[in-house]
């Protein structure tokens, strides 16, 4: 299990995921009023005028990171059946796609729906830190992927 690289792979996957999940907000909606920070607990507000902080909107975004966490260590655990393996990080690949283009979508929808105003988006360390989890997720499905055709091309062998 661990001496397999696509293991590595899905472990930063994982330690991204948890590090974004605890510690970091994703954007910035900055106008002249206030700063909207989104993070995985929510979308809070930051008043330049009155300096008090709100949380604006409590959306359970962490639920969606935590089941993507459990599909990871899921996938890592499944290593004896591989045909297993393989679906469940194509799924993990998939679902950071989709992360991904939901936390770039959502501060847009957010500015056209809740803030009437002209604002400025900033993406911060979080959403980048999102942006690497798709490639170790790629390569993760690519080298369990490969590990299968090498163990069925020496079954045909046998």
């Amino acid at each position: 299990m661990i001496q397999r690289i696509q293991t590595v792979y899905l472990l930063l996957v994982a330690l991204a995921i948890l590090v974004i999940t605890f510690t970091m907000s994703f954007a910035d909606i900055n106008n002249q009023h206030g700063v909207y920070h989104l993070s995985p607990f929510g979308l809070s507000y930051d008043s330049l005028i009155f300096n008090k902080k709100q949380s604006f909107i409590s959306f359970p975004f962490y639920l969606v990171f935590i089941f993507y966490l459990i599909l990871v260590f899921r996938t890592v655990f499944s290593f004896k059946n591989l045909e297993l393996q393989v679906r469940l990080s194509f799924y993990t690949l998939i679902g950071s796609v989709l992360i991904f283009a939901s936390v770039t979508i959502l501060p847009y929808i957010i500015l056209a729906l809740f803030i009437k105003e002209s604002a400025e988006i900033s993406y911060n360390i979080g959403f980048y830190l999102l942006v690497t989890v798709i490639p170790f997720a790629y390569l993760a499905w690519k080298n369990i992927k490969n590990d299968k055709s090498l163990i069925d091309s020496v079954d045909r062998i046998r």
